[in-house]
C-alpha cells in the first residue's frame, strides 16, 4: 500500500487529485487543508504532495517544515504560473528541501502517477 499525504486546501483541486490517484494501484490518500494539521495528526506516508500556497504557509516555508520531520520525497502542486514558474522560486523549493515541481495543468497531473510510481 502507497501512503500519500495531500496538503491541499482547494477542494476542487484535491478532487482532480484523487481521481488522477485512481491510476496508481494499491494507493490511499489522506488530505490535509492545512499545514499544521498535518505536522500535528499526520500517520506513516511514503510520499507528500503538496501545494505551494496553503492558508498557514507559502513555498520554502513549508517545505522547511515539513523536511524538520521527514526525509520523504515531496512533490510541490501549484497553478501559479506553472511551466513559467520563475526559476528563483523553483530553485528557493528544491534549496528547502522539495523533490519535484509540478503544475497543475493537464501536463503535470498527468506526470503525477509515474512519478509516485518512482518516488515510492
Amino acid at each position: 500500500m502507497i501512503n500519500i499525504v495531500c496538503l491541499e486546501d482547494s477542494q476542487a483541486d484535491f478532487f482532480f487529485f484523487k481521481r488522477v490517484l485512481k491510476s496508481v494501484p494499491e494507493c490511499r490518500c489522506q488530505h490535509y487543508t492545512h499545514l499544521n494539521d498535518f505536522l500535528e495528526k499526520a500517520e506513516p506516508y511514503d510520499l507528500i504532495v503538496v501545494d505551494l500556497s496553503l492558508p498557514d504557509g507559502y513555498g520554502p516555508e513549508i517545505i522547511q517544515k515539513i523536511r524538520k520531520i521527514t526525509g520523504k520525497p515531496i512533490i510541490v502542486l501549484s497553478g501559479v504560473g506553472g511551466e513559467n514558474t520563475p526559476h528563483k522560486i523553483k530553485q528557493m523549493l528544491k534549496n528547502a528541501g522539495a523533490t519535484f515541481f509540478l503544475s497543475k495543468s493537464e501536463e503535470g497531473y498527468g506526470e503525477l502517477p509515474n512519478l509516485i510510481k518512482q518516488l515510492t
